[in-house]
């Protein structure tokens, strides 16, 4: 790996690039259990590129476990706080309206590379799954109705 960064930075220098190397991170993907190597890489320069548990890229939370668990944490959070926004600014719980705004203002929220950071365990689905029940229990029409009736009934998917 070393040598792959070696050779990195001198393409970077001979196409006239350079990196900041005080925002390199370095996750080391491991099992728990298994025995911590404990390699130094380093930058052209000499400086240590440091080792961290999570980092964020192009706004996913990455950890060094695999586990996504802070980035499904995060997403929930902003998804509550964009959900509890509609319901204070946002007088009407027509279908209509309610799903128009949830559609575009939530959805993408809980969606955004949902490919990546797929949940795993039954935890993680029930907390997302939660995002999409809290909101379809406010709209007019659905009070009667479980949460399976009301995806049926508003034309949404499980998420």
């Amino acid at each position: 790996m070393q040598d792959d960064l070696k050779s990195m930075f001198k393409w970077a220098k001979n196409n006239s690039m350079e990196f900041n190397t005080s925002k390199f991170k370095m996750l080391r993907y491991r099992h728990p259990k298994a025995d911590v190597i404990s390699y130094e890489y380093r930058s052209l320069e000499n400086e240590t590129i440091s080792c961290h548990r999570n980092t964020k890229y192009l706004g996913i939370t990455m950890s060094n476990d695999a586990s996504f668990e802070l980035q499904i944490d995060e997403m929930v959070s902003k998804a509550k706080q964009r959900m509890g926004w509609i319901f204070r600014t946002f007088k009407t719980r027509e279908p209509d309206a309610m799903l128009t705004l949830y559609r575009a203002m939530v959805l993408p929220i809980i969606e955004y590379c949902s490919q990546l950071w797929t949940p795993v365990t039954i935890g993680q689905i029930r907390k997302i799954e939660a995002l999409q029940r809290t909101f379809t229990s406010k709209i007019h029409g659905t009070n009667a109705m479980d949460y399976w009736q009301r995806l049926q009934h508003l034309k949404l998917y499980s998420l």
